[in-house]
């Protein structure tokens, strides 16, 4: 499935669209695309060889630099390093990792990509919440309670979840 993206060259916004691929194993940008960002490449201490998905070789064969560039599908904006390589008539392809990273609501009949609000979990840790009970004076023989110590609550934590945009 390809969706609308796009980046910024300077002031110029450049509007493209992506190919959402599950069986992809990174995040790619052609070459073309790569240059258009007028960014510097980075060369990646270990060469990657690239097979297309018909166990041919890629026509570029080795991956050796990546590129790190800002876009921004619907209303979230991502930082995202690409790597790139030949891809056919696709210019990004955003495989499984990218998937898992943000996670998307994705209507396959539709088409609409949907990003939920990111959240915090915050664990609050009461401050020697059971004095008393795993004092070092009794002998408790319960296995692995025997070896909590006070900054160890195995018990029960306090969660709060917090929604901001901006963070996780």
């Amino acid at each position: 499935m390809q969706i609308p993206i796009q980046y910024n060259v300077g002031t110029e916004i450049v509007k493209t669209k992506a190919l959402i691929d599950s069986g992809a194993g990174g995040r790619f940008i052609c070459e073309e695309e790569a240059r258009k960002l007028k960014k510097p490449w980075t060369k990646l201490e270990k060469p990657i060889k690239v097979f297309n998905v018909d166990g041919t070789q890629n026509k570029i064969g080795w991956i050796t630099h990546s590129i790190t560039v800002d876009i921004t599908i619907r209303d979230r904006s991502m930082k995202e390093t690409l790597l790139i390589s030949g891809l056919g008539p696709e210019r990004i392809i955003l495989g499984l990792p990218w998937l898992q990273d943000h996670n998307p609501d994705i209507d396959w009949v539709t088409g609409v990509v949907h990003f939920r609000p990111r959240q915090k979990i915050m664990i609050k840790r009461p401050m020697k919440p059971f004095i008393g009970i795993f004092d070092e004076t009794k002998q408790l023989n319960t296995g692995i309670l025997d070896k909590v110590e006070d900054d160890e609550v195995l018990i029960r934590s306090f969660i709060r979840g917090e929604e901001d945009s901006d963070e996780i």
